[in-house]
């Protein structure tokens, strides 16, 4: 059996959809970081060179970091230890500060929601371990001196970052999330489609047959049930072609969406065996339904092969006093291959 995976080029689009949304939020963080940071080295009276390192970390690391992953092998695995280094950064930026209670918290929580967001335990572990490092190694050579004061254009400095950037990455994990959610949607239908005729497939069918049998049987509606054949649609396929054959099939099947109401269901039941569930409805109108149907597929021709003749044996089954789904297929089964014994091009329905 062939499994459908995820081609190269997917695979390289998504990768490459992450680096961008994680250099985005880099770029973002990196400037409301290097504010309060700048703040208290100033205030610090630090070296101008450790000034200047800073502006270089500001300035340079957020495209590094992008190109390294973009041009890497191991487009993901590499991102991912960019993420461990912004850690490494900020908990060398922490030792220097030597410890501003306000800076230091606001860029250990950045960094952990960012990190968690980004990978959970699994980037944030390694990525803590390395912060720790690079703290305790700077902060040890800086004969481990911490400053508490702190003035008001620094607290100011660091509001942007307490604030702004988690409303971003908040805004950025709700665009992801609608983006997999829309992705995951149309995957649950591709799963219940039938993607040469563009119909629900049997699966899908068979959970609508539960819900209209279940409501037949509350006495809410009238559900029926059409089992559809092609006739002769093996002679079609062995003159012509498995793809005109295929064509056939498709065209039928855009006839069926077309007569089904908005609360039928059409479907493809089996092979070259289409069904219709019609809702709500009753003997009269499923008959009138039925002449629709036969008498549009046997105007139906293809540009290519305006020769074949196309006809269809339809059964037909109501819902009611079913004791079960299966006697429902069965009887809609029978009437169908009643039929085909008298000829086929028609339809058959108890009491009809």
């Amino acid at each position: 059996m062939l499994t459908n995976f995820p081609d190269e080029k997917y695979i390289s689009d998504r990768n490459s959809s992450f680096i961008k949304r994680v250099y985005f939020l880099r770029q973002i963080g990196v400037v409301l970081c290097f504010l309060p940071i700048y703040s208290v080295l100033q205030e610090q009276s630090h070296q101008k060179i450790t000034i200047a390192l800073l502006i270089l970390n500001a300035l340079i690391w957020p495209s590094v970091a992008y190109l390294a992953s973009m041009m890497s092998k191991d487009m993901l695995g590499t991102e991912k230890k960019n993420m461990i280094l912004d850690s490494f950064w900020a908990g060398i930026w922490i030792a220097v500060m030597q410890v501003s209670p306000i800076s230091s918290l606001f860029i250990i929580s950045v960094q952990i929601a960012d990190r968690y967001a980004a990978g959970g335990w699994k980037i944030l572990k390694p990525a803590l371990t390395c912060m720790m490092i690079s703290f305790l190694t700077v902060w040890l050579a800086n004969d481990f001196r911490y400053t508490i004061e702190f003035s008001t254009r620094t607290v100011l400095l660091s509001l942007p970052l307490a604030t702004c950037y988690p409303i971003v990455l908040s805004v950025v994990s709700r665009h992801l999330s609608i983006k997999l959610r829309k992705r995951r949607e149309l995957l649950e239908k591709q799963a219940l489609m039938d993607p040469g005729l563009d119909l629900p497939n049997r699966r899908f069918f068979e959970q609508k047959m539960e819900s209209a049998f279940r409501a037949t049987r509350k006495k809410r509606t009238h559900s029926y049930l059409m089992l559809i054949d092609v006739d002769n649609f093996k002679k079609i396929n062995d003159t012509y072609g498995h793809e005109v054959g295929d064509a056939v099939l498709s065209r039928i099947s855009s006839i069926l969406r077309d007569c089904a109401g908005e609360k039928d269901v059409p479907a493809r039941f089996g092979g070259d065996e289409l069904a219709i569930i019609v809702n709500n409805s009753n003997n009269k109108l499923v008959i009138a339904m039925v002449h629709i149907i036969q008498k549009k597929i046997k105007d139906l021709s293809l540009p290519s092969h305006k020769d074949i003749y196309c006809t269809v044996s339809i059964g037909v089954s109501c819902a009611e006093n079913k004791e079960s789904i299966i006697e429902w297929i069965k009887e809609a089964d029978e009437m169908l291959y009643e039929v085909k014994r008298n000829g086929k091009n028609g339809y058959c329905m108890p009491n009809n």
